[in-house]
C-alpha cells in the first residue's frame, strides 16, 4: 500500500513539473514575441539592440536586454519564469505575475510600450530603511503605474542620487 501511495505523489509531482516546464515554455515564448513585435522595428532603425537570451535548462530562461542607442533612454532586461516575469529598467525592477488569463502579456507590452517612447521615469527618495526607488510608467491612455521597492547595492543605495529621473524615448 505505502509503494502505491509513492508511485502516485511520483507520477503526481512529475506531472506538475511537466506542466511547469510547459508553462515556462510558452511564457519564454510569448516574451519574446512581444519584445520582437515591440522592438523589432526599432532594432531595424537602429534605436535598439536586443540581446536575445535563450531559456535555461531549468525552468527559468535567461534575460532578453534591450540596450538602446540614444543615450538618456532607458535599458530593459526581461527575465521570464513560470510564475513571473521581471522586468529592469533604469534603477529599477518590477515583477509581472503570470495568470491565466493572459493580462501579464498585456502588462509587459504596456511597460515596454511606455519605456521605448520615453513615458517611463524613477525616483529616488529617502525611505525609513533606506533609500527607495519608485517606478512610473505612463500607459497609452495616461493612465500612470509602477512600482516601489527598496534601492538596493554596495551601499545600500546610497550612490544613487536623489530625485527624479526622466528617460527619452528610443527614437
Amino acid at each position: 500500500m505505502l509503494a502505491g501511495i509513492k508511485r502516485r505523489l511520483a507520477a503526481k509531482r512529475a506531472r506538475a513539473a511537466a506542466a511547469d516546464r510547459e508553462l515556462a515554455a510558452h511564457v519564454w515564448k510569448r516574451s519574446r514575441e512581444i519584445v520582437s513585435e515591440l522592438a523589432g522595428p526599432l532594432e531595424e532603425a537602429g534605436a535598439v539592440r536586443i540581446d536575445w537570451g535563450e531559456p535555461a535548462s531549468s525552468d527559468y530562461a535567461t534575460g532578453i536586454s534591450l540596450n538602446p542607442s540614444r543615450p538618456g533612454a532607458a535599458p530593459v532586461w526581461v527575465d521570464a519564469a513560470p510564475d513571473w516575469i521581471t522586468l529592469t529598467t533604469g534603477e529599477g525592477a518590477l515583477e509581472i505575475l503570470i495568470d491565466s488569463d493572459g493580462k501579464w502579456e498585456d502588462e509587459l507590452t504596456e511597460y515596454i510600450r511606455a519605456v521605448a517612447e520615453g513615458r517611463y521615469r524613477e525616483s529616488c527618495v529617502d525611505g525609513w530603511l533606506g533609500r527607495r526607488i519608485k517606478m512610473a510608467f505612463v500607459l497609452a491612455d495616461g493612465r500612470e503605474c509602477g512600482a516601489t521597492y527598496g534601492a538596493t547595492g554596495a551601499a545600500g543605495g546610497d550612490e544613487l542620487p536623489l530625485g527624479e529621473r526622466r528617460y527619452v524615448p528610443y527614437a
